[in-house]
């Protein structure tokens, strides 16, 4: 999704189109000081032939690093098992740093992606999904059994 200024606008937008049952969207707020803000959302949408399911994730810059994304995922990968999908791929700009590491911690295999500029992973919805522990990771280093993430440079 990119970068955004108008968190609120963005999240809206989300939510109108997402009326389908084959498309959900999270909305992550924070209530506090008299108002509620938007500070991350997740939207997926899935293509019951084939199973598969696309997601795309967004988190306010104050908000990142802080373990936001990975419940987002979290939660994603859940609706998508519960729904009976097997698969959920993602697409990122390469110079993501963010989100290729996000990828690669929830189990995302890297491939090339159909534009130059960006990275694909997809990940099979097998076995258990093992939601993040309130406080792990939370500072930047991996969580025990994190994979290696050395192999997030993808060139074309």
């Amino acid at each position: 999704m990119g970068a955004v200024d108008n968190f609120a606008k963005i999240a809206s937008d989300c939510l109108l189109q997402a009326s389908r049952a084959d498309r959900f969207t999270l909305v992550a707020e924070w209530r506090g000081q008299g108002h509620d803000t938007i500070i991350g959302e997740a939207s997926y949408a899935f293509d019951r032939d084939k199973r598969c399911g696309e997601f795309a994730i967004s988190v306010a810059d104050r908000w990142q690093r802080q373990g936001l994304g990975s419940a987002l995922l979290c939660a994603l990968q859940f609706r998508a098992i519960s729904l009976g999908y097997v698969e959920l791929f993602g697409e990122t700009l390469k110079v993501n740093v963010q989100m290729k590491s996000l990828a690669c911690k929830a189990g995302f295999e890297f491939s090339r992606s159909s534009d130059w500029r960006a990275v694909r992973f997809d990940k099979k919805l097998v076995g258990r999904i093992v939601p993040p522990r309130p406080g792990s990771g939370l500072d930047g280093s991996p969580e025990p059994g994190a994979r290696s993430c050395d192999r997030l440079l993808v060139t074309p």
